[in-house]
């Protein structure tokens, strides 16, 4: 009989939900996270790129390191330590010049709790250039 009145008790229930429900809801908090600032980090890099390109459009006796340079400087709110290669290469295709620029970025994740790898993001972009 005591047995069947501890079973038909609900004190504390709420308690034991939330203790069951917080950590996927930390994991999903930390997951948005983590996501925002991949999307943070893509967004950089895609300005980034854009403004080394446009220097080369604008530029056209501009060496390799001014471009590069000039991409360096458009890479706002994330760590330059994470740029694992930046290149730029001109080059000639059906007569016409082009430039592309690409770029390696590494950034570590900031889950504390999981031994995950590194998140890389590879960005190109081509353009042709003034002659």
């Amino acid at each position: 009989m005591r047995l069947f009145r501890l079973f038909r008790n609900t004190r504390g229930a709420a308690s034991v939900e939330f203790a069951f429900a917080l950590p996927v809801l930390a994991v999903f908090m930390v997951g948005v996270l983590e996501f925002g600032q991949v999307l943070m980090a893509n967004g950089a890099l895609r300005n980034a790129l854009g403004d080394g390109i446009r220097y080369a459009k604008v530029h056209p006796s501009a060496t390799t390191s001014e471009v590069l340079t000039q991409t360096k400087a458009g890479l706002a709110g994330v760590s330059l330590s994470g740029i694992k290669s930046l290149n730029f290469v001109r080059g000639t295709q059906n007569g016409a010049d082009y430039g592309q620029i690409s770029i390696s970025y590494q950034m570590k994740p900031m889950i504390p709790f999981a031994p995950l790898p590194p998140i890389v993001l590879n960005q190109t972009k081509t353009a042709y250039l003034p002659t």
